[in-house]
């Protein structure tokens, strides 16, 4: 009998000991995961500890109990703040929702932007003023495709296999983006083609660092038989950043996109300031000839560190940007 004894006082010893193991990981991994809540479970754990007469078995029901309602409760947490700010960088989101285009002299433009719960634009409308809609964009997303519908127009789709985006539109035009490893846009390739008599090649490869558009290099090809035309270019543009966030610094529209469709302007993370270029191009009738010139902008800021103003030196008219803070909505 005594034996008996000695044996099962042995085996409840090991087995509270593979218990408290257990315990101590399970508690580890949350803890890992949700700090808060770890210390949580760590004070129901020694409230539950503490009566002499709590058996191993009772104690560890409790605490399994305790381990599924944090769990529960952290991956909730996490699944609000996730479909909050869809990678929760910042609690205070800017986005752009409007800017203002002097560019027309009297029949200046506006720009309304909207956006869905990820901070992806999903309609563009732009207005002469007062009030009058010149034309509206819409975009929708899926996990391989962004389609573009332009108001009295067909739907455009742009599809992505592996890092390659593309489109095809009436046979006529063809567009094809290469991808980098983060997403990137590092080379673009459109070609224009209609009949046998016109013929159009546009290509272009980008350099990017720190997340702004830094080079750009493009080649250009252009045909037309009918009245015995031919062109070609080349063109380098080397871009100077400021260091203040740019309209669509936390939008999260793919640049890729945002570059094709709104220019080398809203693509980056910060602002340009100066752009060097370089062209050298040869038309069939004027032969060759090359340029070389500097563009530079007057930026202007907000409070909150945003663009507020931007103006090309030595043009009367630019840019305005009214923004949305996400945190006030």
């Amino acid at each position: 009998m005594q034996q008996s004894r000695v044996f099962e006082f042995q085996r409840s010893a090991s087995l509270r000991c593979k218990l408290g193991n257990l315990v101590s990981r399970v508690g580890q991994l949350i803890g890992e995961s949700c700090p808060t809540l770890h210390r949580e479970l760590g004070n129901l754990i020694e409230q539950v500890g503490q009566p002499a007469n709590t058996s191993w078995a009772v104690r560890f029901m409790i605490m399994a109990l305790c381990v599924v309602l944090i769990n529960t409760s952290c991956a909730k947490h996490e699944h609000e703040h996730e479909h909050e700010y869809n990678d929760g960088i910042e609690d205070n989101v800017i986005l752009l929702e409007r800017s203002n285009n002097s560019a027309y002299h009297n029949n200046s433009t506006y720009t309304l932007y909207e956006y869905d719960a990820k901070r992806r634009i999903t309609k563009r409308s732009v207005y002469y003023y007062p009030e009058i809609l010149y034309t509206a964009y819409t975009f929708t997303y899926d996990a391989d495709a962004i389609a573009l519908k332009i108001e009295g127009s067909e739907t455009t789709t742009f599809t992505q296999n592996g890092n390659k985006i593309s489109f095809i539109e009436d046979k006529n035009i063809s567009l094809e983006i290469e991808l980098n490893a983060q997403g990137f846009p590092v080379k673009q390739t459109s070609i224009l083609v209609y009949g046998s008599d016109h013929y159009d090649m546009k290509s272009s490869s980008f350099t990017w660092e720190n997340g702004n558009l830094i080079q750009v290099d493009t080649e250009r090809y252009w045909k037309e038989e009918e009245y015995g035309m031919e062109y070609y270019n080349i063109i380098t543009s080397i871009y100077t950043y400021d260091t203040v966030k740019s309209p669509f610094y936390y939008c999260t529209t793919p640049k890729w996109f945002l570059l094709y469709w709104l220019g080398v302007d809203y693509c980056s993370v910060n602002n340009i300031e100066k752009a060097d270029v370089s062209e050298k191009y040869s038309l069939s009738f004027l032969g060759r000839s090359s340029n070389v010139h500097t563009q530079t902008w007057a930026n202007t800021y907000n409070d909150d560190g945003f663009l507020a103003t931007r103006k090309e030196v030595g043009y009367a008219h630019g840019r305005s940007f009214i923004y949305a803070n996400l945190k006030n909505k």
